[in-house]
């Protein structure tokens, strides 16, 4: 079955026969425009992978829905799914993407995997880039999690925006699969955008230098850096 986030990230459960059928009912392209896939590529962290989309010709897309090649990340095969249009046929249409789990034949596995992962679209601009990050437990039953209006369609084709580069949409997905240890500790934070972004393996930093009578400063500094909205505001 498919579960689907939109942009106030809530789960829409009454939705779920209508995109299954959607889902069924249309071929998912796997045309030559749309196998440009950099990854999975490794970071700093052992267990933060990226992977890199890129759709050629975006604006000339007609099928309903695009599966990217398969890859592979914790030894479990991912994909992403985008619907270029929506899901949903209305007046203002809005770009879908979806993460994919294809469950493993392992029994242990099979159980799900708990996964925190960051969606984004780039912008000419990487100031201006998209990006969402999610949890999810990944099972056979709910083997999908996304949004389904990530990006307004009209924005997106606006040739000033930035979003299409040489007529190509730039997708990026950073995943990492949670250790089985790590949930209790996730469960303290509920953010999955700092354990996407790990500070200290993306800039080296591990704490602040007193540099003579500043040490109530770098109390306050540290204090604030553990407030994960102003993280990710800075």
């Amino acid at each position: 079955s498919r579960f689907a986030m939109g942009v106030d990230t809530v789960e829409r459960d009454t939705e779920q026969n209508d995109v299954q059928n959607a889902v069924h009912e249309t071929d998912v392209s796997m045309g030559e425009n749309i196998l440009d896939m950099d990854g999975p590529i490794a970071t700093k962290h052992p267990d933060i992978f990226k992977v890199k989309w890129r759709l050629k010709n975006f604006a000339s897309l007609r099928e309903f829905s695009y599966r990217s090649p398969d890859f592979k990340i914790s030894g479990i095969e991912w994909d992403i799914l985008v619907y270029p249009k929506g899901m949903n046929a209305n007046q203002d249409p809005s770009l879908s993407i979806f993460l994919e789990y294809k469950p493993p034949i392992d029994q242990y596995q099979q159980q799900g995997v708990d996964t925190c992962f960051e969606l984004m679209v780039d912008n000419e601009n990487p100031a201006h880039a998209e990006c969402k990050a999610l949890h999810h437990r990944f099972t056979a039953a709910s083997g999908d999690w996304g949004f389904r209006e990530f990006l307004k369609a009209s924005t997106l084709l606006n040739p000033q925006a930035g979003w299409l580069v040489d007529g190509t949409l730039r997708i990026q997905v950073a995943i990492r699969v949670l250790r089985e240890h790590e949930m209790r500790e996730y469960s303290l934070t509920k953010d999955a955008h700092i354990w996407i972004h790990d500070s200290k393996t993306e800039t080296g930093f591990v704490g602040l230098k007193n540099q003579g009578a500043t040490c109530y400063m770098n109390s306050l500094l540290q204090a604030l850096y553990h407030i994960p909205a102003l993280r990710r505001a800075v």
